[in-house]
C-alpha cells in the first residue's frame, strides 16, 4: 500500500463511525505525532490521544458524530503528503452540519509515521455555529 493509500483509508475510516474515527487519529498520530487542527483558538494536539480530546470536545460542542471526506487532491513527494479535500461535519442524527474546504500538509519521519500534520481551513463559518 502506498503512503496515499494509507492516508486516503484513514479518511475513509472516518465516515464510519465516532469511534472508528477517533480509532483512526489514534494509529496515524501515535503517541507523537503533532496534528495543528487549525488556526488559533483550536489548539495544537501531540499524538493520538490528545487529538481524540479534541474530536471529543468538537462531539460534545457540536454533537460531531463521523466526519465524511471528500478527497480532491491527494499527492505525495519525499516524505510530504498533500491534501485537498471537503470534510462534512456529520452530527448524531446523520445530518451534515457543515461542509469545509481543507488543504493539509502532512510530514513522515525517516520511519515512515506521521511526525506532523496541519490543517488549513477558515474558521469563520464553524465559530458561527450554535454549540450544543
Amino acid at each position: 500500500m502506498t503512503v496515499t493509500q494509507d492516508i486516503e483509508t484513514h479518511f475513509v475510516r472516518w465516515g464510519t463511525s465516532f469511534d472508528e474515527l477517533c480509532a483512526s487519529f489514534r494509529t496515524l498520530l501515535g503517541a507523537e505525532g503533532e496534528w495543528i487542527a487549525g488556526p488559533p483558538p483550536i489548539p495544537s494536539t501531540k499524538g493520538g490521544d490528545e487529538a481524540v480530546g479534541l474530536l471529543e470536545g468538537f462531539r460534545t460542542n457540536y454533537d460531531l458524530a463521523t466526519i465524511e471526506v471528500d478527497i480532491l487532491t491527494l499527492g505525495e513527494s519525499d516524505g510530504v503528503v498533500y491534501s485537498e479535500r471537503i470534510d462534512h461535519l456529520v452530527d448524531s442524527t446523520g445530518k451534515r452540519f457543515i461542509s469545509l474546504a481543507v488543504a493539509g500538509v502532512m510530514r513522515l519521519d525517516d520511519a515512515g509515521e506521521l511526525a506532523y500534520w496541519r490543517d488549513y481551513w477558515d474558521t469563520q463559518e464553524f465559530f458561527a455555529l450554535p454549540t450544543s
